[in-house]
């Protein structure tokens, strides 16, 4: 999923520098619904990974989250601050479905539905902060840089942080 957040960044940043992407045609999409860009482009990233509904969750809704998914794609739109924040939320979302993958049944213990989807957006919420915290604090180090080694390396740091937040809270 790091690998695939990495190229989602780069890609993001090429199309926005009005460059092609190989085997992703983003001019077609120009006039068209941001929604049906991210589905596209999350089909494309995702290939055929072993993660793939994983990534292709986490991208939609990280560009759901940022852009306005009804109005039409404008490659304009996608500046290093909306990059970044793109990258955030995918990142956010990534540890999110990890999380809930793995506790699987443990999830879906509480008789009262309202609760666990209360609970659910906590745990997301948590995680967007930390993520958040993590990604300003290594841009304000490092500087913007979107390439795919440099967003690779956010989102290693990133996730470290949460894992290691999230750690203590079993001490």
């Amino acid at each position: 999923m790091i690998s695939s957040g990495g190229a989602f960044g780069e890609t993001l940043k090429t199309i926005a520098d009005g460059n092609d992407v190989e085997g992703l045609d983003a001019s077609r999409y120009i006039g068209k619904t941001v929604d049906l860009f991210a589905q596209e482009l999350a089909e494309h990233l995702a290939g055929d990974s072993p993660d793939a509904d994983i990534i292709q969750i986490a991208v939609q809704e990280a560009i759901e989250q940022v852009l306005d998914v009804d109005t039409d794609f404008d490659p304009n739109s996608l500046t290093d601050d909306n990059i970044a924040q793109i990258m955030i939320e995918y990142l956010a979302y990534s540890i999110f479905q990890i999380v809930v993958n793995e506790a699987g049944n443990s999830w879906n213990r509480s008789d009262d539905v309202v609760t666990s989807v209360k609970r659910e957006t906590e745990i997301l919420d948590l995680t967007r902060e930390h993520v958040e915290q993590s990604f300003t604090s290594q841009v304000q180090n490092k500087g913007v840089q979107l390439g795919s080694s440099a967003v690779e390396s956010y989102m290693r740091a990133a996730a470290q942080h949460v894992w290691q937040t999230w750690e203590r809270y079993d001490d």
